[in-house]
């Protein structure tokens, strides 16, 4: 009897843990319309090194990759930028073209494991809000058939591009990495 008292409370604890670790990262601040926590089992076979585990968030790991991305699309628009001018010199409005990443108009899929050596990571994965200005039809055509599947399938277009991006975050050295 002893035995079982001791299982229950070993089972309740672990319970305990694990719930209250869910119910702190649905606590956190973050835009739930475009941005998704993903955990599913084959996520870390094809994109994660091996022996990697998913892990919880918190707010400073939002922040983290909050802050890399925008570091990101600041390269990217500064080099697109350049290339522009060398082949338009004459035009003086090129931010209309349409060729910049503007952040707030993409939807986000974070992945956080541990890798084998307990680094905190996160894979992230940004693709175009509106699927009508996406080249990606694959994507495309998966949004327009379910405008939820982003929130539980790792989105992989056949090419990359502005409309797509991903990387992986070390959230502890605080730094990205394009894969």
């Amino acid at each position: 009897m002893k035995k079982y008292k001791f299982l229950f409370c070993i089972v309740f604890v672990l319970f305990a843990i694990f719930s209250c670790e869910q119910n702190d990262e649905q606590n956190l601040q973050y835009d739930k319309s475009s941005i998704t926590i993903l955990r599913h089992p084959g996520i870390l076979r094809f994109w994660t090194p091996k022996n990697a585990t998913f892990t919880s968030m918190n707010q400073e790991d939002f922040d983290i990759i909050d802050s890399l991305i925008s570091e990101y699309v600041k390269a990217y628009n500064d080099t697109v930028l350049v290339r522009l001018k060398e082949v338009h010199p004459t035009n003086t409005d090129i931010g209309s073209e349409g060729y910049f990443i503007n952040f707030k108009d993409y939807k986000r899929q974070y992945v956080p494991y541990l890798d084998s050596v307990d680094n905190r990571m996160a894979l992230v994965n940004c693709f175009c809000n509106n699927p009508s200005n996406s080249p990606l039809t694959d994507i495309q055509t998966w949004i327009e058939k379910d405008s939820t599947a982003w929130r539980t399938y790792f989105m992989v277009p056949e090419g990359l591009g502005k409309c797509y991006f991903r990387f992986r975050v070390n959230l502890k050295q605080r730094n990205y990495s394009r894969f």
